[in-house]
């Protein structure tokens, strides 16, 4: 399958057309880069051992990674072409070979994923169930990736440029590009901060190779996911990924949610709208329009929305009955303060017995309240409540009020936001540090 970029196309032909004197007719020109544009293991070789990558997805036209147990990271174009997968495979034709096969329960793509352009090319896939394989190590800032780094893409896409698949899984060593190599390449404005090149001379990923990684050869982390490029192995246009540590908190969000806490509904993905919100929506210092779930009399945050600029509102009239589930998702991009915070059904808001005023940022020192004991937090059964009072923290992986954690034990989730509150920690978005929450 071929995935294309109207608008480039449209440029390159331009170009194209205007290099050799407007002698070629339009049409001829556009067709000739309709069949080189290109999802793109050209003059790889045989991966060795086999399944030295534990990692690697088969997944029919697409490749994937496994990040989690249950949880893949593909590429949004490859929306409709990933139904169900395979992890331990090598060869394809080998079915004695000892390999997991599931189906795909839940596709999200990226909320500001862009068909035309390819930017934030970027897909969460949750499997029917849990693969015994090791998932990869995602890079999450760092590793530098400076032009002339080694990075390898692995596949079983075409060999070539239009040409045949390959049976068994290849891998081809790269070298990274600088974005203004990149963007000289292709145009300043067809390479965004989402994106990064790589090639080396006469070697490239390839048709059938989309969605799969590309790790980096020192550290074996995952830098990025094969997005795409014009044709395959041509000296003058690399490789085109999606830069896996751009995105690394939207993609570990989705790991947290479906890896460690309950698994959401398989028909309704929690994805708030990205164009069309709710024109229903009263305004935002406006209760919901039912009771939702209390303990004593609360209120939701005055004025908060989230990072769509839905409010609380949304989340009770669009939202599943699983808000409680998705709570630590769209943070207030101001405020820090997500759903579970801020509004009383999915968990939060403000109590009667406690501050009725909205924060103005992040909660960073608590309210004023007597100490409370391990045994006066395990009684307390609401996330929100949990949180505001001192010395408890709401732990989301065992559903529990627990004893709030110190910064020392929080620290081994900095840069890890989802991590970082669903174990009752305190967040900084501007630091991307994780502490105690009473600290």
């Amino acid at each position: 399958m071929k995935f294309l970029i109207p608008s480039l196309l449209l440029a390159f032909a331009n170009n194209v057309a205007n290099a050799e004197g407007d002698h070629t007719p339009m049409n001829q020109l556009l067709q000739e880069q309709l069949e080189s544009l290109v999802p793109k293991i050209v003059d790889g070789v045989e991966v060795n051992p086999k399944f030295k990558y534990p990692y690697m997805v088969y997944a029919g036209g697409c490749g994937a990674s496994l990040v989690a147990p249950n949880v893949l990271l593909s590429a949004a174009h490859c929306f409709n072409a990933i139904n169900s997968v395979q992890i331990g495979r090598h060869n394809l034709l080998d079915n004695s070979e000892d390999y997991e096969s599931f189906s795909i329960v839940e596709k999200v793509r990226h909320p500001n994923y862009d068909g035309n352009t390819l930017d934030y090319d970027f897909m969460m896939l949750r499997m029917s169930g849990s693969s015994s394989r090791t998932p990869v190590v995602l890079d999450d800032g760092s590793v530098s990736l400076d032009a002339g780094r080694d990075v390898i893409p692995i596949g079983w896409g075409t060999t070539s440029s239009g040409g045949a698949t390959s049976n068994v899984l290849l891998e081809v060593e790269v070298d990274l590009y600088s974005k203004a190599q990149c963007q000289s390449a292709y145009g300043a404005s067809s390479v965004t901060d989402r994106m990064v090149c790589a090639a080396r001379t006469g070697k490239d990923s390839c048709q059938g190779d989309s969605g799969g990684p590309m790790i980096d050869k020192v550290s074996g982390k995952q830098v990025g996911v094969v997005s795409w490029g014009i044709g395959c192995a041509l000296s003058q246009y690399p490789g085109v990924y999606s830069k896996v540590q751009n995105q690394i908190d939207w993609i570990e969000q989705y790991i947290d949610l479906w890896s460690d806490g309950p698994s959401p509904p398989t028909s309704n993905p929690p994805s708030p709208p990205t164009s069309n919100p709710p024109t229903s929506n009263p305004p935002t210092s406006s209760p919901p329009t039912s009771s939702p779930p209390t303990d004593g009399e609360c209120a939701d945050y005055d004025g908060w929305t989230d990072s769509f600029g839905d409010d609380c509102t949304w989340y009770e009239t669009f939202d599943s009955v699983d808000c409680p589930n998705y709570g630590d998702l769209w943070a207030n991009p101001n405020t820090g303060i997500t759903p579970g915070e801020a509004c009383c059904y999915c968990g939060g808001g403000n109590n009667a017995d406690s501050n009725p005023d909205p924060p103005s940022a992040a909660p960073t020192s608590p309210p004023t309240k007597a100490p409370t004991t391990g045994s006066e937090c395990s009684s307390i059964n609401r996330k929100g409540k949990c949180n505001r009072t001192e010395g408890c923290g709401y732990n989301v992986f065992q559903r529990a009020c627990l004893d709030a954690l110190s910064t020392t034990e929080c620290q081994r989730w900095d840069r890890k936001r989802g991590r970082c509150r669903k174990n009752g920690c305190q967040w900084d978005n501007v630091t991307k540090f994780c502490s105690g929450r009473w600290d």
